[in-house]
């Protein structure tokens, strides 16, 4: 099922350590809200043609007020229909 497959290939992710190593890049969301993405773009390019649960596109992390990190989210990029030649993708 589904959603067991994407909690079980999260469970590493509660360490933030893990998450770092395989980010390629990390932002915060907003200073008020204290989230922080990290995001893999080589998997999010892979993951356009196919749907793996262990390999999210970015991972989301709530800071709390001793500054620990925690798993609050995933991101997975889907795969997209055939696009039109001048198809363009990016931040919205």
């Amino acid at each position: 099922m589904l959603l067991v497959d994407v909690r079980d290939a999260l469970r590493k992710y509660g360490d933030v350590r893990v998450a770092a190593a395989e980010a390629s890049k990390r932002c915060q969301v907003g200073r008020s809200t204290r989230l922080h993405h990290l995001s893999n773009w080589a998997w999010a390019r892979a993951e356009s043609r196919r749907f793996n649960p262990a390999k999210p596109t970015s991972l989301l992390y709530r800071e709390d007020a001793d500054g620990t990190l925690r798993l609050a989210g995933a991101m997975y990029t889907a795969p997209l229909p055939r696009r039109p030649r001048n198809w363009t993708s990016g931040c919205l």
